[in-house]
């Protein structure tokens, strides 16, 4: 094999901030990576039982080391240009209307020149931060809307408080959600539109079959329901093996670690992000490199979990199937999108990873009254991407419109 003997790139002569420190999941992938020469060169000797196996005459096993040596340096150089990067300015903060514990209720319809602008929910994950929806002046689905005379109001999760740390889903539904959408709704004295985001949309569809007084209608964006296309099958097998450390975490009340969740996030894709940083690396658009930055920020940026959450959406909704399997159950409720008769547009991007399109368009047959859009991007381009605006925005926005 060629000797890994890799050169880190030099740092630039000024750098604007301190670098950034390097997270443990992009450790992860940079050994992943890493170790891809040694992988094939153990399968090429017979050693690594793979599904094809190595025959003489198959020679792409050098040329692949080296291709990894040379991309493996374009790895490093994206990283540390990443670190010492220039971040942007914050944006001007959308005032709060209600706070209950860590989860506050944002308003941003002061950035709409509307005079009676439209009230409708927005949904987030609880994994990550609420901010993939306002990332920047240009890439911000929250200010679009308040542009086309809506006034967004935006759940933000925010941290996880010491009150919060045994928090179930049902608890985030009911002492939180609940709440917040009854409030929301009193702004008009009549039901407002609700759009959920990847996990957020299935905590609107609990809110839609509990609530369905206080919705119009419902967009689910990269919305999970099927789980069976969620992940593969060999991390179904190991999802179990986590068993023991949640009930740890349950028990001594502390919560799942980001650093974890965000493993488990990378581990979907491994090689997806040392490919990213290899093309940022080369990238020289001033205007692409300053969004990936943002976005790069926000991943890096993640929120713990309650052990509780964790569990129920590591083992009941990835392990079990249990929204697909109607086996949810929020109080004494279980959730059947069969019994929502609301107007729903599904989104679903042609090329998310995160939530594959077979994931979510099983709602598509199990919602009564359903319609479905499949922009050409992926999970985060969807709502953030240089395509975000005719892919996604605006035809929601059109479907909230409409009469």
């Amino acid at each position: 094999m060629l000797p890994l003997m890799l050169p880190l790139p030099s740092p630039p002569p000024h750098r604007p901030i301190a670098p950034r420190p390097l997270p443990l999941h992009l450790m992860l992938a940079a050994s992943s990576y890493l170790s891809l020469p040694v992988g094939l060169a153990l399968w090429r000797e017979g050693l690594l039982p793979l599904n094809t196996p190595y025959t003489p005459h198959q020679n792409l096993v050098p040329d692949a080391v080296q291709f990894s040596v040379t991309q493996f340096n374009y790895f490093l150089q994206g990283i540390a240009k990443y670190q010492n990067a220039p971040r942007q300015q914050p944006l001007v903060a959308a005032p709060c209307l209600l706070q209950i514990g860590g989860t506050k209720l944002l308003d941003y319809g002061v950035f709409s020149d509307a005079p009676h602008p439209q009230p409708l929910l927005i949904i987030p994950s609880l994994v990550n931060r609420a901010n993939i929806l306002d990332l920047s002046e240009e890439r911000s689905f929250l200010r679009y809307l308040a542009a086309q005379g809506f006034r967004p109001l935006l759940i933000d999760w925010g941290e996880l408080q010491a009150s919060e740390q045994a928090f179930t889903l049902t608890d985030y539904i009911t002492k939180r959600l609940e709440p917040l959408l009854q409030h929301a709704a009193t702004l008009t004295q009549n039901a407002l539109p609700v759009i959920g985001y990847c996990m957020g949309g299935l905590l609107a569809l609990a809110a839609a079959q509990r609530a369905p007084q206080s919705i119009s209608k419902l967009v689910l964006l990269a919305t999970p329901w099927d789980f069976t296309h969620a992940i593969r099958p060999d991390q179904r097998t190991s999802i179990p093996l986590l068993q023991p450390f949640l009930r740890m975490l349950r028990q001594k009340n502390l919560p799942f670690p980001v650093d974890m969740l965000q493993t488990l996030f990378t581990s979907i894709d491994l090689f997806a992000v040392p490919e990213r940083y290899i093309s940022f690396a080369k990238e020289a658009d001033v205007t692409r490199n300053a969004q990936f930055v943002i976005v790069e920020d926000w991943l890096n940026d993640g929120v713990a979990l309650s052990a509780a959450v964790a569990e129920e959406c590591l083992l009941g909704w990835y392990q079990h199937n249990t929204p697909h399997n109607n086996a949810w159950q929020v109080e004494d409720d279980f959730i059947a999108p069969q019994n929502i008769s609301l107007p729903t547009l599904i989104v679903t991007p042609k090329h998310d990873k995160i939530v594959p399109p077979a994931a979510a368009l099983g709602l598509r047959n199990t919602l009564p009254y359903a319609a479905v859009i499949q922009p050409n991007t992926g999970h985060i381009g969807m709502v953030a991407g240089r395509k975000s605006t005719l892919e996604m925005w605006k035809p929601v926005c059109s479907f909230l419109q409409e009469t």
